[in-house]
């Protein structure tokens, strides 16, 4: 919708902004996953990639100082995001599967 277009280009514009910290970044990260679950406009899908984040972010938490630099994995989201604003399904695909993927090494590696 526009209102989720909206919400999106605004996500792009505040991963350009300089100055993020470990928190600031925990936070937009999540912003980003809720928002594009809300996109989905699917309840249960929503609730779904909601369990799986928290799960995801509670390990990333454990393992933050043995993975690779939080702000780089954040800021990964903007090809996903640019992808979906162009409305792009295969290029979203593509981009969340190298994004779960890469997580799953980086945390695998750590522990």
């Amino acid at each position: 919708t526009a209102a989720d277009r909206e919400t999106l280009e605004a996500l792009v514009a505040e991963l350009d902004l300089p100055g993020h910290d470990e928190r600031s970044l925990i936070e937009l990260d999540q912003r980003i996953h809720r928002a594009l679950h809300a996109c989905a406009h699917n309840p249960f899908l929503g609730s779904a990639l909601e369990e799986c984040y928290f799960l995801s972010l509670r390990i990333w938490l454990l393992a933050l100082e043995r993975v690779r630099e939080l702000g780089d994995a954040v800021r990964e989201h903007r090809a996903l995001l640019e992808a979906v604003l162009a409305r792009d399904g295969d290029e979203a695909e593509a981009v969340m599967r190298r994004h779960v993927t890469s997580f799953e090494q980086a945390v695998r590696a750590a522990l």
